[in-house]
């Protein structure tokens, strides 16, 4: 688990979420600026008229001219998103007509089957800032999460807890097992960790 922080040649900001990976160049050369991402980073892009910043993962391409946003793509989620703090970005997934969002609105969804709407931007950039922030998020995707930043791997005792809902916020920073004693108490779950292998219960009676 981790992040990390690289400034790029044309002074954009990036910061790079658990396992991740952003190729760049060393300079921009030509007529626009382009990286490629696979998991999660948040941009925060230098202005550029005359060069569009491109972001290009496998499920889209994002382009800007200078703005800040979030994007999501790890290959194990169902779902990949942009999320748009403020600037003006323009989304392109397939063969899908290109679409634009204004600041608070998020593009989500399958590949060719992307669609907008308004989001707590928050939600999907706080990890920037060292925290977890969760409302109403199922409890098998605060496990991906978890998993990526501790580097553990979660098994659920039974899928239906998978569905259970969680709200709240929490610092990334701390150990794991911090973390999993407030999950407990919000949650009605009990973990039980085994090296890296953490199986998740319901409470008993």
């Amino acid at each position: 688990g981790g992040e990390y922080q690289v400034v790029l040649a044309d002074g954009t900001k990036v910061w790079l979420n658990s396992a991740s990976r952003l190729i760049y160049p060393q300079s921009f050369m030509g007529k626009e600026r382009r990286v490629v991402l696979s998991g999660e980073a948040f941009f925060d892009v230098a202005h550029d008229a005359e060069r569009p910043f491109i972001v290009e993962t496998s499920r889209m391409n994002v382009k800007v001219l200078g703005t800040r946003f979030n994007v999501n793509d790890y290959d194990d989620n169902e779902e990949v998103s942009t999320t748009l703090v403020n600037g003006s970005v323009e989304i392109v997934s397939g063969d899908q007509q290109v679409f634009r969002l204004v600041p608070g609105e998020q593009a989500y969804g399958k590949e060719n089957k992307l669609e907008k709407r308004e989001v707590n931007v928050r939600l999907y950039t706080s990890w920037i800032d060292g925290k977890f922030l969760f409302n109403n998020t199922e409890l098998e995707e605060i496990a991906q999460q978890i998993s990526r930043w501790y580097d553990v791997e979660f098994v659920f005792d039974d899928e239906e807890i998978k569905d259970y809902k969680f709200s709240g916020f929490m610092p990334r920073y701390e150990s794991i097992d911090a973390i999993l004693q407030i999950m407990e108490q919000a949650a009605n779950v009990t973990f039980k960790m085994n090296n890296k292998q953490i199986v998740v219960y319901t409470h008993q009676e």
